[in-house]
């Protein structure tokens, strides 16, 4: 018989420390600083270019973020989500224009595990 699938991840714990590199649903890596609480993320976002992310993470709070264009400064969007388990991030964000967007950051291992 085939051998049986991983388990899936279960809840976060209390803290955890999310540092390393991070992925968009599309692939985006993103190198992450997490310090139990506040995060800085750097990388490359395909249609947007070089960005760095700034907020707070934690399973309690979920998370709270803003993007911004890496060389300039200017505020691209701001977004917020969940921490389902200590692999992955539920988030929602907001342009400057208000449209709205979805999709799930993945911490430490690439879209689709």
């Amino acid at each position: 018989p085939p051998p049986a699938p991983p388990p899936r991840p279960g809840p976060a714990p209390a803290t955890f420390n999310a540092s390393g590199t991070w992925m968009n649903d599309v692939g985006d890596a993103f190198a992450v600083q997490h310090d139990g609480q506040n995060f800085e993320a750097r990388g490359v976002v395909t249609g947007m270019g070089p960005v760095v992310m700034r907020g707070t993470l934690s399973v309690a709070g979920g998370a709270s973020f803003n993007v911004y264009a890496a060389q300039t400064g200017v505020l691209l969007v701001q977004g917020r989500g969940s921490v389902p388990n200590p692999t992955h991030i539920n988030f929602e964000i907001r342009d400057g224009y208000g449209n709205l967007s979805s999709g799930q950051l993945h911490i430490n291992h690439p879209p689709g595990r």
